[in-house]
C-alpha cells in the first residue's frame, strides 16, 4: 500500500513521553478525579524532569493554560473496559502512556505551556491520571523554525478538532463537501510525490484541459480512499488501549477488502497502489470513467464501515482522535504553514489568511513502518 510520506512537520508523531508520579491521594469514580491543580501540578513536575526534551530550560517563567477538557462518564469508561478486554484477547500491548484509558476511566485536561515573556506556546500536555493518584503526562513540545503565539496556538487547535471531527463524519460519498474548509473552496494541489496530500489534485492536471469539476470530484473520491483505514481504525474497540495496532490492523482490512472488490469486478488489483500515477496515466477524456470506479470501490468500502462507525464506541474514540497532541509553525511552499497532529498519526496542515480565516492545506498520513513494530 503506498503511504503519503509528507509532513509538514518534517516528523512523524513523536513517540509518547509519560510520568507516572505518586501523590499518594486515591482517587475518587468521578467524571474527572483530576482537579485542576493537580493537573497543572503534574504538569510542572514532567517539565522540570524534562526541560531539554521541550526546549523550555532556558525560557525563564512559563505558565500553563486549560485548552480542553475532558469528562469521563459510564459510556468513556464502557469504551475502556472494551479497549483493555480487546487488547487482552489479542494478545496486543496496552500503551497506557498515550493516556487514552485514563482520560476514558478518569477524565482529564488538554494544557498549553506559553513563555511568560512572549506569550509563544511552547508545549501541548495531555494529563489523565491511573488509580491511587498516579498522574499520567504526556508532553510534546512545538515543532518548526517559527514561532506560534499562545492565542494562534488555541485557535488552531479548536479549529483543527471542528475539521478533523467533521472529517470523520463525513460519508465517503460526501467528501466533496469538505472542500468549504480548503482555500477558495477547492482541494489543494500538489507538485510531486513530497507533496502528496489526501484530497490533494496532482498540478500536472492543469497542463490539460481536464474539467475543473471533474477534477475535484475525483480529488474528493481519492482522499476518501485512502483516508479511509484512519477513519475505520477509530471505530475498533482495542484503538484506546493501542492506536496504532489498530491503524495496521485498518489498513491491512482496506488493502484486503479493495482486493476483493477489484477481483469481483475483473479489475486489476495494483489500481490501488500508485493513486496518483493512476491519475497521471489518464486522458482527460478517461476522467468519467475513472471518477465511476473510484464511486464504486467508495460506496463499497463505506458499506463495510457503515455499521461499525455509528456504534457508540466510535463516538467516544473519535472524541478522543480530535484532541490536539502537537502543533508546529514553518515556511512551507513559500508561506506560512500550520500544522496539527492528532492520533492516529494524523496530520492537517493550515494556512491563515490576513483576515484570520484558516484554509486546509493538506491532510496526511504522518505513520510509517516503524510506527507498527511491536504494537
Amino acid at each position: 500500500m503506498k503511504h503519503l510520506p509528507f509532513s509538514l512537520l518534517c516528523c512523524c508523531l513523536l513517540s509518547p513521553m509519560a510520568l507516572l508520579a505518586n501523590d499518594g491521594t486515591p482517587q475518587g469514580s468521578g467524571s474527572v478525579s483530576l482537579t485542576p491543580d493537580q493537573a497543572i501540578a503534574a504538569a510542572h513536575s514532567f517539565e522540570h524532569r524534562h526541560r531539554e526534551y521541550l526546549e523550555t530550560k532556558d525560557k525563564g517563567a512559563t505558565s500553563f493554560e486549560f485548552i480542553r477538557e475532558i469528562d469521563a462518564n459510564a459510556q468513556t469508561r464502557k469504551v475502556a473496559l472494551q479497549a483493555r478486554e480487546a487488547a487482552a484477547s489479542l494478545h496486543v500491548k496496552v500503551h497506557e502512556e498515550y493516556g487514552y484509558l485514563g482520560l476514558l476511566e478518569r477524565g482529564g485536561y488538554l494544557l498549553l505551556q506559553t513563555e511568560g515573556k512572549t506569550g509563544n506556546a511552547l508545549a501541548l500536555y495531555l494529563v489523565s491520571s491511573k488509580p491511587y493518584g498516579r498522574r499520567t503526562v504526556v508532553a510534546r513540545p512545538l515543532l518548526g523554525e517559527k514561532k506560534m503565539s499562545g492565542s494562534t496556538a488555541k485557535e488552531l487547535i479548536a479549529k483543527n478538532a471542528e475539521f478533523v471531527d467533521r472529517l470523520y463524519d463525513t460519508p465517503l460519498r460526501d467528501v466533496g463537501k469538505l472542500k468549504s474548509n480548503c482555500e477558495g473552496g477547492h482541494f489543494p494541489e500538489y507538485g510531486n510525490e513530497d507533496e502528496v496530500s489526501y484530497f490533494g489534485i496532482p498540478r500536472i492536471f492543469r497542463k490539460t484541459d481536464a474539467d475543473e469539476d471533474a477534477v475535484q470530484e475525483l480529488a474528493g473520491l481519492m482522499g476518501a480512499f485512502t483516508f479511509w483505514w484512519t477513519r475505520y481504525a477509530v471505530s475498533f474497540p482495542v484503538y484506546a488501549a493501542n492506536p496504532m495496532y489498530a491503524l495496521k490492523t485498518a489498513l491491512d482490512k482496506h488493502e484486503a477488502l479493495v482486493k476483493e472488490f477489484m477481483q469481483k469486478n475483473k479489475q486489476d488489483p495494483k489500481f490501488t497502489y500508485d493513486p496518483e500515477g493512476l491519475v497521471t496515466a489518464h486522458t482527460p477524456a478517461q476522467l468519467p470513467d475513472l471518477i465511476a470506479l473510484y464511486r464504486r470501490v467508495d460506496d463499497f468500502l463505506e458499506s463495510k464501515a457503515q455499521s461499525q462507525c455509528a456504534t457508540p464506541t466510535f463516538a467516544v474514540n473519535k472524541s478522543l482522535s480530535t484532541i490536539a497532541l502537537q502543533l508546529g509553525l514553518d515556511t512551507t511552499f513559500g508561506k506560512d504553514t500550520y500544522a496539527a497532529v492528532t492520533e492516529p498519526a494524523l496530520e492537517v496542515g493550515w494556512k491563515r489568511g490576513g483576515n484570520g480565516d484558516w484554509a486546509v492545506m493538506l491532510v496526511v498520513s504522518v505513520a510509517e513502518s516503524s510506527d507498527f513494530a511491536d504494537k
